[in-house]
């Protein structure tokens, strides 16, 4: 059985998107507890064109409320990212890095416990997981034992390469920093079998399953919806 940390599918980190289905506040028992593992919280207060939501703070926390989410982790998109206010939730956050490795910076973010982990953008960033420039940080990470999240499998922009995203690559890391915990953000979409393997194969490998399907969910039968989400679980766990 592979590692799973997250079972939300978070189109581009806006948990509102689960309004889509008609969910309401009144729809989610007031005992269940949601961690969402993986948002973005860069709100432009526009509309969106995948999802027709508008990204915004309070858009986001409506889609919170209503999917009684009382926690999330945020995947910022540089060490100088803001930390909005997020009143009823309990937020933790991961520090991104892109291709300058700020070390010193990253370091006392994560002493400090501003971050509790860090996010390397593989495929918007073009470095594989395995460039030299980002090994300082795995042992980093093992020292004050917090995890590494990648983003793997496709990207959301057409200037994305997606061969530095594609989940085998985090097989060599794995082996090489066998005592840092490392996370595959989106199962490595489209490619699930290869991702399933890292995980199963290394102990100090998990994955998450947000963001698999994007868009306007109205837009499926619901039918259709439940037999993408159940292919996907076939995937996975085969391994």
């Amino acid at each position: 059985m592979i590692r799973v940390i997250s079972f939300f599918f978070v189109a581009l980190g806006v948990i509102a998107c689960l309004a889509l289905w008609g969910v309401s506040e009144t729809a989610v028992s007031k005992s269940d507890k949601i961690i969402d593992a993986h948002v973005h919280l860069g709100f432009d207060n526009k509309v969106q064109a995948a999802s027709g939501i508008m990204n915004s703070k309070e858009e986001f926390l409506k889609g919170a409320r209503a999917a009684g989410v009382t926690g999330f982790v945020a995947h910022t998109h540089s060490d100088e990212s803001p930390t909005p206010d997020m009143p009823g939730l309990a937020p933790t956050y991961c520090v991104g890095v892109h291709d300058l490795v700020k070390l010193d910076v990253i370091e006392e973010g994560l002493r400090s416990g501003r971050y509790k982990c860090i996010k390397i953008y593989l495929g918007y960033t073009y470095k594989y997981p395995y460039d030299e420039a980002y090994k300082p940080l795995y042992t980093m990470a093992a020292q004050m034992k917090v995890p590494v999240v990648f983003h793997t499998g496709d990207t959301e922009t057409k200037n994305g390469l997606v061969k530095y995203a594609h989940p085998l690559n985090v097989d060599e890391v794995a082996v090489e920093f066998p005592h840092t915990t490392f996370v595959m953000a989106h199962v490595g979409n489209p490619w699930f079998d290869s991702a399933a393997e890292v995980a199963y194969k290394n102990d100090n490998v998990y994955v998450d399953v947000s963001g698999i399907l994007i868009g306007d969910l109205n837009r499926f039968h619901q039918d259709d919806f439940d037999k993408y989400l159940i292919l996907c679980s076939e995937q996975i766990g085969r391994s």
